[in-house]
């Protein structure tokens, strides 16, 4: 069974009704405190019988309220008993809420499958005289006992289940009838990570619990005679073995490990630690400096994972990693990482997994459409995500974004303003001329240049930023893109399309030349660096005149300084490419020439509306 959305309403700092979607591993994002943590706690809250606080209501400036709901929606798999779960399936999923009360105990209520015909839906609490006029409502034999009319009624049930006129509502539930069939809990916080113990058993646990228990809690009798010592020889074995060799790959010193452990069912699996030997005899983890904890930690979910993967018939679990980053260098985040994702969208895993973090090696690591932004404003959360509306170029686009010049899950999230250009030339020039203006750096202000390139994906990340980032997009074309018929790949009818509309385009999209972004630069300027690239091997010397013919006689003004400086190049052993011609102009001009360029001031002037 896999979470797919979370809602809550009420709840802690999330006054409004809100809905969280879930993936296999979903990536909660934001700032402290901003409400990332809560719905770790909700989840926990949807899942087990845990208890409300007082915290956990919404208050704020005298609002106080006495009641939130936590809901969800559940994906079934292939391993859940959808035989016992039947009345609550719908669509292959099953929707439950629970609501709390202070100081009452939760109510739960589930999407449910209902018979349009009452007496059938409620067969068990008819009497005997109901029982039999239903009997004979749908053909069916009058038997003599209560007993057995009721198993001819389930029987008709399970065969006409498809035929029978149904509706659905929400219906009352007690939570423990749903509980056994619903994913486990498990909660990973600062004190875990430090703690490699508690990994080890909570595995320990899951091993143990597949020997000796059913999905409801209950013991499997006909398997604990003569089971336990197998059982333990198994559990030491699993240690001593593999967990050694994930061990070893992150502490080559260590030469053996064992655990600590035995079974008694009166309290379950007794462990008490894993202890390691470096060849001086065995001493418990917890001897261990902070440093060799969070390696263990690193190696132990390896070991996990591989675990895992081999109890395919155990119960679903939802993990929550909160700041697995805290005090992790760099790589061990990148370890990390990839050891909880790899786990989670393995096609053989039962485990989905919610990992809460700032780290950006984390954060730049995971699928785009994966990643939730936890946002606070004056005390009040709300989320944000990537959304596509169901469009599968946009999906397919978010699993590789990546791969795009610029674009990392932290920029799309985080930063303040995208500027949109069209090639190199825009690429490289761009930076160092608002470097040259503004004396910062574009990054240092929130803004991410992206180069379109022409490469087919242009269309679809703006497609992506007209659902999710339209009112801080900013784009840099050439002029002659607003011809619809030059060919271009970005022509206005493309923007409109993708549903841009009149206005974006009239205060947000800016045009640059005639032909390309490199005709905004005087003559002077193109002129020094013709001089500068390409001298003569004569005394004499590009003037004005030369720049001014090759403005005429080429459609493009980097065309021409290829063609005519061509002839050079055997003399200055060199091609000078079109970035770089851009890069020269941009060295050689000065500020007070660069802001009588009408276009990128305005340019800059719009982007500055924006972050600001």
């Amino acid at each position: 069974m896999k979470l797919e959305e979370l809602k809550i309403n009420g709840y802690r700092c999330f006054k409004e009704s809100t809905s969280i979607p879930f993936k296999n591993l979903t990536v909660l994002i934001g700032e402290n405190d901003c409400g990332k943590s809560s719905i770790l706690r909700a989840i926990e809250l949807l899942l087990t019988k845990a208890s409300c606080s007082d915290e956990d209501f919404f208050e704020l400036g005298g609002i106080q309220l006495d009641e939130f709901s936590v809901s969800g929606v559940f994906k079934l798999t292939n391993t859940d008993n959808k035989e016992a779960l039947k009345p609550y399936v719908i669509n292959n999923e099953i929707s439950y809420k629970k609501v709390f009360k202070k100081h009452l105990s939760f109510q739960t209520t589930i999407n449910k499958i209902t018979f349009q015909d009452t007496e059938l839906e409620n067969y068990l609490d008819l009497n005997a005289d109901s029982t039999k006029q239903l009997l004979t409502k749908y053909n069916l034999p009058n038997i003599s006992t209560q007993e057995e009319r009721r198993r001819e009624i389930k029987k008709y049930i399970d065969l006409e289940w498809e035929n029978i006129p149904k509706s659905i509502e929400e219906a009352d539930i007690n939570f423990n009838s749903i509980f056994p069939y619903l994913p486990v809990f498990q909660y990973y916080g600062s004190h875990d990570y430090g703690n490699p113990q508690s990994l080890v058993k909570r595995t320990l646990d899951n091993i143990y619990s597949s020997y000796f228990y059913d999905e409801s809690g209950g013991l499997k009798i006909k398997s604990i005679k003569g089971i336990k010592d197998k059982v333990l020889s198994q559990l030491n074995k699993t240690i001593e073995e593999k967990l050694l060799s994930k061990i070893q790959k992150y502490n080559p010193k260590i030469v053996s490990v064992q655990g600590k452990l035995d079974i008694d069912f009166s309290r379950g699996l007794d462990f008490q630690g894993i202890e390691l030997n470096e060849g001086q005899g065995y001493k418990l983890i917890s001897y261990k400096g902070e440093g060799s904890k969070k390696r263990l930690f690193l190696s132990i979910l390896e070991w996990d994972k591989e675990v895992q993967l081999g109890m395919t018939d155990s119960r679903a679990i939802i993990r929550a990693y909160d700041e697995p980053d805290s005090n992790l260098h760099y790589e061990a985040q990148r370890k990390m990482f990839y050891a909880i994702s790899d786990l989670a969208n393995n096609p053989k895993s039962n485990i989905q997994s919610v990992i809460a973090t700032h780290s950006i090696a984390m954060i730049d690591r995971a699928d785009s459409n994966s990643i939730i932004h936890v946002l606070q404003n004056v005390g009040i959360s709300e989320i944000d995500y990537l959304k596509s509306d169901g469009d599968l170029d946009i999906l397919n686009f978010l699993n590789q974004i990546s791969v795009i010049g610029g674009i990392k899950n932290s920029s799309i999230f985080y930063e303040k303003c995208f500027l949109l250009v069209e090639g190199d030339s825009e690429h490289t020039a761009i930076p160092k001329i608002y470097k040259k203006l503004f004396n910062k750096t574009l990054s240092e202000n929130g803004i991410v240049l992206i180069n379109l390139q022409s490469n087919g994906a242009w269309f679809n990340f703006l497609k992506l930023l007209h659902r999710n980032k339209s009112s801080c997009t900013v784009m840099l074309l050439d002029t002659d893109t607003q011809n619809p018929n030059c060919g271009a790949n970005v022509t206005t009818e493309k923007l409109n399309e993708i549903g841009f509309d009149s206005d974006f385009l009239s205060t947000n999209v800016f045009f640059a030349g005639v032909q390309e972004f490199e005709d905004v630069f005087p003559n002077h300027i193109i002129r020094n660096v013709f001089n500068r690239l390409y001298p003569k091997p004569t005394k004499a010397k590009w003037k004005n005149q030369h720049i001014i013919e090759l403005r005429g006689n080429y459609d493009k003004i980097s065309k021409g300084f290829l063609e005519e400086t061509r002839k050079y190049i055997a003399h200055h052993h060199k091609n000078y490419k079109k970035p770089e011609f851009a890069n020269e102009l941009v060295d050689l001009i000065t500020q007070k020439e660069l802001k009588k360029i009408s276009v990128l001031t305005d340019l800059f002037a719009r982007i500055h509306q924006i972050v600001e």
